[in-house]
């Protein structure tokens, strides 16, 4: 059976396969373990069509984007293969990458209105500010995470955010003020991002 289009796609993946096989390759080394997830050709074979299929997915296709995740791969601690949603957030650009602080950093120093913020924290802060009043503490976390991981995003695609913070900051008639929380509800959302100590 043929598909419309099928000639062109098996000419693509074909290219695309080449690069696969190498990344596979530097995986192998990285991770002497690599046999156990793939035992056979046949499913090195799978599985590169299916890390092929999920790069596409999410938007990873440049040898840039595979660099940084072959960088972390090297730095990571373990014999064993990652799974390619792992290796695929390897692959992007992270918040500490761009020198920013990880998401839970960020919610509490948003949470606490540190003046001292990145405007990634204070964009995201202003984006949540609605639900700071309307909503439970794990609620507003969930949402300033999203708000922030969508502000990384631009910033790593070259977006000036500390731009975008002094143009509303400096909007005529209009001051900032961080969303009013009660105390209780500033130490649950401390309580919910401090690290875990012990155990």
């Amino acid at each position: 059976m043929t598909i419309p289009g099928q000639n062109h796609q098996q000419s693509v993946a074909a290219l695309d396969l080449t690069v696969m096989a190498k990344l596979f390759e530097q995986l192998k080394i990285i991770f002497p373990a690599w046999h156990t997830a793939w035992p056979t050709e046949r499913q090195q074979q799978s599985a590169r069509m299916e890390w092929l299929k999920a790069f596409g997915e999410n938007g990873i296709a440049t040898r840039e984007q595979l660099g940084r995740g072959l960088t972390k791969a090297r730095a990571h601690n373990s014999d064993f293969l990652p799974s390619v949603g792992t290796f695929i957030a390897w692959c992007k650009v992270s918040a500490t990458d761009l020198c920013l602080p990880d998401a839970d950093e960020a919610a509490r120093m948003a949470s606490r209105r540190d003046p001292l913020a990145p405007a990634a924290v204070k964009l995201a802060a202003r984006a949540c500010k609605w639900l700071s009043s309307n909503a439970r503490a794990d609620e507003w976390g969930k949402e300033f995470k999203r708000k922030y991981a969508e502000l990384v995003e631009r910033a790593a695609k070259g977006g000036d955010l500390d731009a975008e913070w002094q143009a509303i900051k400096g909007q005529k008639g209009i001051e900032h003020k961080p969303a009013e929380l009660t105390e209780d509800e500033r130490l649950a959302i401390l309580a919910k991002y401090r690290p875990k100590r012990g155990g």
